[in-house]
């Protein structure tokens, strides 16, 4: 029976649970003394990323999927290097995709100016299994003070600043002891095999050298751009609240998985450990469950744990990407086929529109008409006891549930965080495309149209690869 309890739940193990977990993949503090925010605006996140960088004093830990070469990209680097030229121990952990933009020729203009940086897992095209294992981890963390962690890569479309397409999405910032386990779990994967420092004999071409130094050269839209995100972004944050989270829990998958490893039945157990914690967060709820994510994918794996939410009546909803927003129209063809199901039995549903959307509609001039796509990965387990909200880089794709290591933060006991959230959250399903159980949608101005929030035209070239998708479902 595919609906949406089984595509989310089929990513969740059947046999650990949390304290099987070796430090530092997993760690639950309490006694009041951590302080969290959410960030769910891009500007804001932006500008946090830039302030935090600023106030290190020892040692900085950078960890995303992707890093890109554009104007985002190029200040934080420049930021980095700054700290890097006042003393502070600057590392960078990105993973090593086929189209990896911070590659070596970037790389060697880092190292020279003292920060150090390597790649996760280089396996090549001619190696097409292990090469799927990816690093889907995004960490920032200073000094073991304060961390941020989140949906968003470092890139123009994940703060609000492309000008052609950009992502709502979400960051949750920590500050107090709960650090220093997100830094010891970046330094297991900066240290593992897997991570390799570049290769810098490789950067033999003398125009991409040219071209790599000359993008670290602000230029001065570059730098208006900067100071109009300083402007906003410290207003936005300055207007944010800091909540102290009573319980609060971080995991985290572990490096070094590989296609050999994933043949092994020691692999769920020995690498898959965050699924194994959305498990036990999915089984306790007994009233509602609510899921944001970019992308939605399922399998049949998880009859047993469907069945039980069943019989507890639990309400479900949805938020994730229409055929208009989404950035992967793969992905589409196949989470489409499911969407009348999951609304039969019950399922709430609720599809970005491609519009620009959130809690606040203040960012870049030139960006207010570009496509617009959620990119949050957040999580709300209702129960008849407590309320508990996750904030990470998990997807509901078999990306994250086979491959892709991942990590999120969990906090329980304090309601009025909780309460946040789900306002940011409920903001935009206000603004999105509510599935009803004809197959129609209902948009933001109470419009009926189509679920896919686009013309025919499209329509029909995502039905076309409808097949093709299917064939390599498992990879998506």
């Amino acid at each position: 029976m595919n609906t949406i309890i089984i595509l989310v739940l089929c990513l969740f193990s059947l046999s650990a649970t949390a304290n099987s977990i070796p430090y530092p993949f997993y760690s639950e503090q309490s006694g009041g003394v951590i302080q969290v925010m959410m960030i769910d605006d891009g500007i804001s996140a932006f500008q946090l990323r830039v302030d935090m960088i600023r106030r290190a004093k020892k040692h900085i830990s950078v960890e995303y999927f992707l890093f890109n070469t554009d104007t985002a990209g190029k200040i934080l680097a420049n930021e980095l290097i700054a700290a890097a030229g006042r003393g502070v121990k600057v590392r960078v952990l990105v993973d090593k995709l086929l189209n990896l933009q911070m590659n070596e020729y970037y790389a060697k203009h880092l190292v020279e100016r003292k920060v150090k940086i390597k790649y996760y897992n280089d396996a090549t095209i001619i190696q097409p299994s292990s090469a799927q294992f990816r690093n889907h981890r995004k960490l920032l963390a200073i000094d073991d003070l304060e961390a941020l962690t989140g949906g968003r890569n470092l890139g123009d479309e994940y703060f609000d600043i492309d000008r052609e397409f950009n992502f709502n999405d979400r960051d949750i910032y920590v500050k107090g002891p709960m650090v220093k386990p997100m830094r010891d779990s970046f330094d297991k994967f900066y240290f593992h095999d897997i991570s390799i420092q570049p290769d810098l004999t490789k950067v033999k071409n003398q125009k991409k050298l040219l071209a790599a130094t000359n993008f670290f050269k602000e230029s001065a839209s570059d730098r208006a751009t900067r100071v109009r995100m300083q402007s906003i972004g410290r207003r936005l944050i300055a207007a944010k609240k800091m909540h102290t989270c009573p319980v609060l829990s971080f995991a985290s998958d572990a490096p070094g998985g590989n296609f050999v490893r994933r043949l092994t039945k020691e692999y769920e157990t020995d690498y898959r450990h965050l699924r194994e914690v959305l498990r036990d967060k999915v089984e306790a709820v007994d009233k509602s469950l609510f899921i944001s994510s970019p992308y939605m994918m399922h399998n049949n794996r998880t009859d047993q744990l469907y069945k039980s939410l069943m019989d507890k009546k639990v309400k479900v909803s949805i938020y994730t990407n229409s055929l208009a927003s989404t950035d992967g129209i793969f992905v589409s063809a196949q989470m489409y086929t499911g969407v009348k199901n999951w609304r039969e039995s019950g399922v709430n549903i609720y599809f970005h529109d491609g519009n620009l959307s959130g809690p606040t509609l203040e960012t870049i001039d030139f960006a207010k008409n570009t496509r617009w796509g959620t990119h949050s990965k957040t999580q709300i387990y209702e129960t008849s006891r407590y309320t508990e909200v996750m904030i990470g880089t998990y997807n509901i794709d078999n990306r994250s549930n086979f491959y892709n290591t991942e990590m999120a933060l969990f906090c329980k006991g304090n309601n009025e965080f909780n309460e946040e959230v789900k306002k940011s959250v409920f903001d935009l399903v206000r603004q999105s495309l509510k599935v009803n159980r004809d197959m129609t949608a209902t948009d933001r101005h109470g419009k009926i149209t189509n679920i896919y929030g686009e013309s025919d035209q499209k329509v029909l070239k995502m039905k076309a690869v409808t097949i093709p998708t299917w064939l390599i479902k498992f990879l998506l």
